[in-house]
């Protein structure tokens, strides 16, 4: 998605953007960044976190930025918050391996924080001006393989197919790695029978 600024005024006949500063001897005209913002994989969901989970890594999701347009600025900063009244789904947000990258990284599955939130992914120009694009987002019941609001005996035969090497193709990989570890496989399936069970997970 694309979000392009719209605040302008008229000097001289010409559009710019709306900030004008004074940049030591130079003029220097800036205002909002043009960026593209997007997940990893087209991911629009994270499931909740348990200990098993974060011990490796955590259930989390790659935003990156793209910025198309400097708009007068040379660099720009990204910050990322939930919306306010956006949902129930409650997630934190870890620094990604560039300046342009974020971590959406899932809520504790014992604090029942799952549901739908808006992001509010915010670039700043270091000189001026500032683009706010917001990303519809969810957090998903951790076990919820076929996304139907909760753990069930349907997740368990879906879970069983991936094991034995045939996912049902509409569900994405990460969907079957409940423990966070890079792919399906026993460990998933006992944490899925504890859910199944009603057993507490740390």
């Amino acid at each position: 998605m694309s979000f392009i600024p719209t605040p302008t005024f008229t000097i001289a006949g010409a559009e710019v953007p709306a900030a004008v500063l004074n940049n030591g001897a130079d003029v220097v005209v800036a205002g909002n960044p043009h960026v593209e913002v997007a997940a990893e994989e087209g991911l629009d969901w994270v499931y909740q976190n348990v200990a098993a989970s974060l011990a490796n890594g955590g259930h989390k999701v790659l935003l990156t930025v793209t910025v198309t347009d400097l708009n007068g600025n040379d660099s720009v900063t990204v910050s990322v918050a939930k919306a306010p009244d956006s949902g129930p789904g409650e997630v934190t947000f870890d620094d990604g391996p560039t300046g342009l990258q974020k971590y959406v990284v899932g809520g504790p599955r014992n604090n029942d924080t799952c549901g739908t939130l808006t992001l509010n992914v915010t670039v700043a120009g270091n000189l001026a001006g500032h683009t706010t694009a917001q990303v519809p987002f969810t957090v998903r019941r951790l076990g919820d393989i076929d996304y139907n609001g909760g753990a069930e005996p349907t997740d368990m035969a879906a879970l069983v197919l991936a094991l034995n090497g045939t996912p049902p193709p509409q569900y994405h990989a990460r969907a079957f790695d409940l423990d966070a570890n890079g792919g399906a496989e026993p460990a998933d399936m006992a944490l899925l029978v504890n859910i199944l069970n009603g057993i507490a997970l740390p």
